[in-house]
């Protein structure tokens, strides 16, 4: 799974997985398989409060109905049930919502729901988002908003939040050129897929060696012995088993060259060369390290010079299944003359162990922000997604407490905008007043005019009138003044917010490119060389009677 969240150097990568070319028993196999790997994932990962990863699936209609019981449905529950605990997102979308299980999916926080074109669809919903906020929503309310949604316009519920909201989406352009075949997909993918190559890196496959004999060594035998030589009990000799036979010795042969292997002999030879066991041990407490490394080295013997070359010796990746008497009907390579004292192979002891000392390690990364060091064996796409988890993590908490900042502040204001909206709409509405009334008083004394009824009364009025009028009016102003300032306030409150959160973000991410490598390397104390034997070694001679100068010496362990 974690190739599928990261690539090798660590940077986060979406992975899509297309089911439109196969058929549906196939999809659903598919799709629980891959569940099914989610949670192995899943529950090896320690709990957080902060999203780790989301499984996003567009069109759940047939995995997870509300009646039957495909294979997908009881991952696809678990997932629901248990997921958030590791921080594990689910996003699932449909276009008919009588197609899923609503008993289970009581168990989502977030729903956004779009135009609905059924009473069915409509009824389900809103039993869904009764039972998810335990029968606390006004049945009747959500039923008005979900009515009455227009084009790309849904309803928001979050369990989080007081109560619903409705929002819109951007205009976007799509060309619905619909499902693609196994043929286009192979089109679309063939400049990110190599040939013949999974979306995954295979191991690169394992050659066996083959070495030429040369025309020195054509006189097959001539060098090789038919008994072991004779050593004192003092050196110890092990035979590594014959793990090819002869017959796959020939196909191997015969495949390389593409000819007949008609007329060649295989005949067992023994090659000398040192073979050594220990461990190394590798302890730091205040990093946490205490690892211990099985080591299972064979080097060839040097044949002039008393030095064998540790740093070229190949580790075997599993324990040799040691004999004490080689195979039957075989032939003995010449000794190396250091190898016929005992004394020479104890001295290869020390050099093995100063060479372990002075050249193993482990090298581990070290995030100093995180003041964090990798695991032993974890590669670095696994620490980075440890370190982003554990960065989200942190970023979450001061953005949390960032927010609670602001919070009271903004709450401040929102109070402040309330009280003046208010009083806007209070002085508007006096306003409003003044303004009929100095229409009526200026009317009744235009009346009183034409009538020849002359007041002064009546004009003093009017002019008190149009004072208040425009008093009220100068009143106006200074509210929606007063409410415009708070706003301002109110949005550069939230702009700094923005930005500081912002800034909280982008620090949190540079964490990942911040690395240190630190090396642990062990104590003489910490080496431990069980022994170095002299090991026989099998290969398989593949030579043409009558022939000199065409043998092959292939390996046959």
């Amino acid at each position: 799974m974690p190739t599928f969240l990261a690539s090798d150097s660590g940077k986060p990568r979406h992975s899509i997985f297309y089911l439109a070319h196969l058929n549906e028993s196939e999809r659903v196999f598919f799709v629980t398989m891959l569940l099914n790997q989610v949670i192995s994932w899943m529950r090896a990962q320690p709990g957080t409060t902060s999203l780790r990863a989301i499984v996003y699936m567009d069109e759940i209609f047939g995995f997870f109905p509300p009646v039957a019981n495909p294979p997908s449905k009881r991952p696809m529950l678990t997932l629901l049930k248990q997921a958030r605990a590791y921080g594990v997102g689910l996003l699932l979308a449909t276009q008919n919502t009588i197609d899923l299980d609503y008993k289970a999916l009581t168990n989502a926080g977030t729903w956004f729901i779009g135009r609905l074109q059924t009473d069915r669809d409509k009824a389900r919903v809103l039993d869904g988002l009764q039972s998810a906020s335990g029968g606390g929503m006004d049945r009747g309310e959500l039923d008005r908003l979900i009515s009455n949604l227009g084009k790309r316009v849904f309803l928001l519920h979050n369990v989080n939040e007081d109560a619903p909201a409705t929002f819109q989406t951007r205009w976007a352009m799509s060309y619905l050129r619909g499902p693609l075949t196994r043929q286009q997909i192979g089109e679309l993918m063939k400049d990110r897929v190599e040939s013949g190559r999974t979306l995954t890196d295979a191991p690169a496959p394992v050659v066996q060696p083959v070495a030429a004999v040369t025309p020195a060594e054509a006189t097959a035998l001539d060098r090789y012995s038919d008994t072991p030589p004779n050593l004192g009990p003092s050196i110890r000799q092990v035979y590594f088993p014959v793990r090819k036979p002869a017959a796959s010795a020939l196909l191997d042969r015969e495949s390389r060259h593409a000819g007949s292997t008609a007329g060649l002999n295989p005949t067992l030879i023994y090659r000398s060369a040192a073979y050594a066991t220990g461990r190394v041990h590798f302890v730091d407490r205040r990093k946490r390290i205490e690892e211990c490394q099985e080591l299972r080295l064979l080097v060839e013997l040097p044949t002039e010079s008393r030095l064998v070359a540790w740093d070229e010796a190949t580790e075997l990746d599993r324990s040799v299944a040691e004999q004490y008497a080689p195979g039957p009907e075989a032939f003995f390579d010449e000794l190396p003359e250091m190898a016929n004292e005992a004394k020479e192979w104890g001295a290869l002891e020390k050099d093995l162990a100063d060479h372990l000392y002075r050249s193993r390690s482990l090298l581990l990364l070290y995030s100093p922000v995180l003041k964090e060091y990798s695991q032993v064996g974890e590669n670095e796409r696994d620490f980075r997604l440890r370190l982003s988890q554990l960065a989200r993590e942190e970023r979450d908490d001061e953005v949390d407490k960032l927010n609670d900042k602001y919070e009271r502040r903004l709450q401040k204001l929102q109070d402040q905008l309330k009280r003046a909206e208010l009083a806007l709409l209070k002085k508007e509405e006096t306003a409003e007043a003044r303004n009929r009334e100095l229409l009526v008083s200026v009317g009744e004394s235009v009346l009183g005019m034409f009538l020849g009824r002359r007041s002064l009364r009546g004009a003093s009025s009017s002019l008190g009138k149009y004072r208040m009028k425009s008093t009220a009016k100068i009143a106006v102003q200074e509210a929606e003044e007063k409410v415009e300032a708070i706003q301002r306030e109110v949005e550069a409150l939230e702009g700094e917010l923005k930005e500081q959160v912002a800034e909280i973000t982008t620090r949190w991410d540079e964490v990942l490119s911040q690395f240190d490598q630190v090396p642990i390397s062990p104590r003489r104390s910490d080496v431990e060389v069980d022994a170095v034997a002299l090991a026989w070694v099998p290969y398989w001679m593949l030579s043409a009677e009558g022939s000199t100068g065409r043998e092959e010496i292939v390996p046959a362990f």
